[in-house]
């Protein structure tokens, strides 16, 4: 059966769609097929076939939303596929055409899109609440049409189930790939370490850089400090007089990433109550929580409520209010001054994810999605 994903704003190499779903597609016997509008060449990679849309994406985000999808129609049509997973709130309408040529269409919702209007700065803001309730009963009157809507977060269940009254919903959360078990270190090597806290993720206001960059002049420690960045932001940052300890990466490649991890002693999450994330529930739809983990760092991380529950539990690192200066500093001195205590705090990471936070028991989830949807 041949499997179609679009994406129009998202990379082709996206972790959650080709390395986590895609791949998985692939390993089960599917015939994969990626159409995208990034304007780079067709491609093939571990068997899965990546097609352009022949939309050439240079006039910025307007002209990709209302023009770039009769691109990705057209190409979508080309590839016949059997089914078609759509990933970005833009192309539902397109789905819904390929429903009339008797195609079988599911949604994958990476995060709550009504919401994340209401905190979206391109949109002048008088015109935010207005979009995200049209958004909101725009995916209320369209999902009810798809042959199945995923998720990443528990509370996209209750809003699907309950508000959108759809009937074929999985929640796919976005834990990290693993190869069990995961490889660990001894305390001694994790003691040696340089005093290095990293931040490997998109840079923006939300997450709290500031605070972060401030806090290295008073506690002496060293951001490693990696991702994509808007110019005028980053220019912000160096402003600072703490910039000095900041070792800035931009965007680097997953092996990168590694390292960055294993020549840090913890790690930062702090993201602000902002719409997408439920204000101050939390979503389990970032991914950055589960690879601290994974990596063996100690977490400071927001106190979302879907988030302490699992520092709670697994006692793996440190949850701040994210507009508390002190209380952020206070767990940055901590994880410095006891070593010890933060070594644990890592390996309870890791089995945290060996046990519960990790793509296999997802990659299940989503197979059968689709093994029900192809019977259809």
């Amino acid at each position: 059966m041949k499997v179609c994903q679009l994406i129009s704003a998202f990379h082709r190499f996206d972790v959650r769609i080709f390395y986590k779903q895609s791949m998985a597609l692939k390993i089960a016997g599917y015939d994969v097929h990626i159409v995208t509008n990034d304007g780079l060449p067709d491609d093939k990679k571990n068997g899965i076939h990546i097609w352009h849309s022949g939309f050439k994406p240079n006039g910025g985000r307007i002209k990709r939303i209302f023009q770039g999808k009769k691109y990705m129609y057209k190409k979508a049509l080309e590839v016949d596929a059997d089914i078609y997973q759509i990933h970005d709130p833009e192309l539902i309408s397109v789905g819904l055409k390929l429903k009339k040529k008797r195609k079988k269409i599911i949604y994958d919702a990476h995060e709550n899109f009504p919401k994340q209007i209401l905190h979206k700065e391109w949109i002048p803001i008088f015109f935010r609440t207005i979009l995200s309730r049209w958004a909101n009963q725009y995916l209320k009157r369209t999902l009810k049409k798809y042959h199945a809507v995923l998720g990443v977060s528990p509370n996209m269940e209750e809003q699907f189930l309950e508000e959108y009254k759809l009937k074929v919903v999985a929640i796919i959360t976005n834990y990290p790939l693993v190869e069990l078990p995961i490889p660990r270190i001894d305390f001694e090597a994790y003691s040696t370490r340089a005093k290095n806290f990293c931040y490997v993720g998109a840079i923006n206001r939300d997450w709290k850089n500031e605070y972060i960059i401030q806090a290295t002049g008073e506690l002496d420690f060293t951001l490693l400090f990696a991702g994509d960045c808007a110019q005028d932001y980053l220019e912000n940052l160096r402003a600072y007089k703490q910039w000095k300890n900041v070792d800035f990466y931009g965007r680097v490649p997953f092996d990168k990433v590694e390292e960055i991890f294993n020549q840090s002693i913890g790690g930062f999450v702090i993201i602000d109550y902002v719409p997408n994330c439920n204000y101050k529930i939390g979503t389990m739809g970032i991914n950055k929580l589960f690879e601290n983990m994974k990596a063996g760092l100690p977490v400071i991380c927001t106190d979302f409520i879907l988030w302490r529950e699992i520092i709670d539990q697994y006692k793996c690192g440190i949850y701040v209010n994210p507009n508390d200066y002190e209380q952020i500093k206070n767990a940055i001195k901590y994880i410095i001054d006891h070593p010890r205590e933060a070594y644990q705090m890592g390996q309870n990471g890791i089995t945290a994810v060996e046990t519960e936070f990790n793509w296999n028991r997802q990659k299940e989830m989503y197979l059968e999605v689709y093994e029900k949807i192809s019977k259809l």
